[in-house]
């Protein structure tokens, strides 16, 4: 037997190749071999059908194709929950609280490997809030001022209310909120010279959660007492915070407002 080789032989890619070799020795006699060949140059294409950067869910479906037949190993916060060969993609997903990393691994028969990340974000909780008062919640009038500090979700939009008392009792409706700011990436946020009363309303109609809370749906501020000796005005403070997915949580307080001529209370000025 004669050993023989061809080099630079041209092939089609991702087709069937038929390579034949026809032998003919001195004699005339003739041999032939035939056979065929695909070759595979290119990674496969890993296609996911859209997910949401943030979700209020913690169970959500991963949609998506592959564009050959492939080895396929889903991997969430680097734990793999899913192995299988195929083209087709659709693997439930429990997510955690946070931030989740979703891997997506093909390997194709011809070792070429394709990767796939994905961060999504579940926020199933309705954020908390806190506030406190820098200056304290007893105040004379005319003085009454101070800055306000909290801290809630980070990056949840945060809504100030102030409700102050009339004559009658009245159904606090919160879709005018005095003002808006947006917690830090630690959650933290300020309002500042905050006074009782508080200025008239300039904000609009949509300066406000997209819900109110619940436990805020029918809150009453109540009237104001002894009218015709008004030593002391109690104000209420509301905080909602909406978070990225529109869930709402609240804090609330109050501060006394007293004339100058009260001398019955007992506070720093």
């Amino acid at each position: 037997l004669t050993t023989f080789s061809f080099t630079d032989i041209l092939v089609l890619d991702n087709i069937v190749n038929t390579i034949k070799v026809e032998a003919i020795d001195p004699a005339g006699n003739t041999a032939v071999s035939e056979d065929t060949v695909i070759t595979d140059n290119h990674k496969p294409e890993i296609v996911l059908e859209s997910l949401p950067e943030v979700t209020s869910e913690s169970q959500i479906i991963l949609n998506g194709t592959v564009s050959e037949n492939s080895s396929i190993d889903i991997q969430l916060n680097n734990r793999s929950i899913g192995k299988f060969t195929g083209t087709i993609i659709e693997q439930e997903l429990s997510l955690k609280e946070g931030k989740n990393t979703v891997l997506i691994i093909a390997i194709d028969k011809a070792g070429w490997e394709e990767r796939k990340e994905i961060i999504i974000e579940s926020d199933t909780r309705p954020p908390r809030v806190s506030f406190e008062l820098t200056n304290g919640k007893e105040y004379y009038e005319g003085r009454a001022e101070t800055d306000l500090t909290g801290e809630t979700e980070p990056g949840a939009k945060v809504y100030l209310y102030i409700y102050q008392p009339r004559v009658d009792d009245y159904r606090a409706d919160f879709k005018h909120a005095l003002r808006e700011t947006t917690a830090d990436s630690a959650g933290k946020f300020k309002f500042e010279d905050i006074s009782f009363p508080p200025s008239s309303f300039t904000s609009l109609e949509d300066l406000a959660p997209r819900e109110v809370p619940a436990g805020l749906e029918e809150i009453m501020i109540p009237q104001l007492e002894n009218l015709g000796n008004e030593q002391r005005k109690t104000y209420h403070i509301y905080i909602i915070a909406e978070d990225k997915t529109g869930k709402t949580g609240y804090d609330s307080d109050t501060v006394n407002v007293n004339t100058c001529y009260s001398g019955n209370f007992a506070f720093d000025i």
